[in-house]
């Protein structure tokens, strides 16, 4: 396994514990991993203005993460925050069904190698909630955090 995907799974498997333990995913997580060959975990929240748009709030964060990893001379990171999926459903008897749902989406990236997967929020009546299934992973080279670590291997 690549050291970029065992972070993937480390960070998915880190995401489901603070839930369990929190009963909510309010931080984004991020688990980094030093040239020195150091792991270093990291949570970010959120203090922005209310008129701040999302792009703006996420565009600031992945500004100040760039500048962290330079910093710190990260090789590798793996996100995990809260969002929304939309799935879709089809069966031969009707049309595709669409579906809104609340879940955490796990990203990992390297110089080379940019990850995503996800893992729906399940909450079951009267119990904490817990994450499902990873769905597969696939390419994310068009994350807005794919491009975090130029500075650092440049």
């Amino acid at each position: 396994m690549s050291p970029t995907l065992d972070l993937l799974h480390r960070c998915s498997w880190t995401a489901e514990k603070l839930l369990k333990r929190r009963g909510s995913f309010r931080t984004v997580l991020w688990l980094a991993e030093l040239a020195d060959g150091q792991r270093e975990q990291i949570e970010t929240g959120c203090d922005a203005p209310p008129e701040a748009t999302d792009g703006e709030v996420l565009d600031v964060l992945a500004d100040e993460m760039r500048a962290d990893f330079a910093h710190d001379r990260v090789i590798r990171f793996a996100l995990a925050f809260a969002a929304t999926a939309i799935t879709f459903t089809t069966t031969l008897a009707r049309e595709p069904v669409q579906r809104r749902c609340e879940c955490v989406a796990i990203e990992a990236h390297d110089a080379d190698t940019h990850l995503r997967a996800w893992r729906e929020i399940i909450r079951p009546p009267g119990r904490a909630p817990l994450l499902g299934a990873r769905n597969p992973i696939e390419p994310a080279n068009d994350s807005r955090y794919a491009g975090l670590l130029e500075c650092v291997i440049a």
